[in-house]
Order: C-alpha cells, then sequence, then structure tokens
C-alpha cells in the first residue's frame, strides 16, 4: 500500500485544504468514513457532507485527489482558498 498518514495528521491536511475557510472533520461509521463540512464566514455550509473513505484519507495520492476536486468545487461558488499542496508534507 505504500506510505500511510496517521488520521491525526490526515484531519490536520484536510483543514488546511480549506483554509482560510471554517473545516470541520467527522470521523463515522465505526471508524471508517470522513465527513467534511466547509463553512463560509457567515457559518453557512459550503460544501456539507463530502465523505470519504478511511483507506482515501490516509493514502497520501487519493487524499490529495479527493482534496483537489473537493477545493475546485468550493472556488467554483466563489471562495478563494489559500494556496495549498499535501507534498508540503513530504509526500
Amino acid at each position: 500500500m505504500g506510505h500511510v498518514l496517521n488520521i491525526d495528521v490526515a484531519i490536520g491536511v484536510i483543514k488546511r485544504a480549506f483554509s482560510p475557510l471554517a473545516c470541520v472533520v467527522e470521523v463515522y461509521d465505526y471508524q471508517s468514513k470522513v465527513r467534511i463540512r466547509v463553512f463560509g464566514a457567515d457559518n453557512r455550509p459550503i460544501l456539507s457532507v463530502l465523505s470519504i473513505s478511511m483507506r482515501d484519507v490516509v493514502t497520501p495520492s487519493l487524499l490529495r485527489a479527493e482534496l483537489q476536486q473537493a477545493r475546485s468545487l468550493v472556488e467554483t461558488k466563489g471562495f478563494t482558498l489559500m494556496p495549498w499542496r499535501l507534498s508540503s508534507l513530504g509526500m
């Protein structure tokens, strides 16, 4: 399977991917999935209930792909996100 991320590291990566917006990450379904919700300055949901399997969350290449797609969706809604790269963690 190659290199895997610690779940705490992965959650930090997810939250930073949506900076400067607020991001809530919830582990659920017997720790097999992660739910991501992104909120704007007015606490309105921008991205609701993006669900990613735990396998994808801890696999850097899969997490990168999921987050790039989610970031693009947020940006198409008119929000500007900080520059972000998973590779900044050395992966």
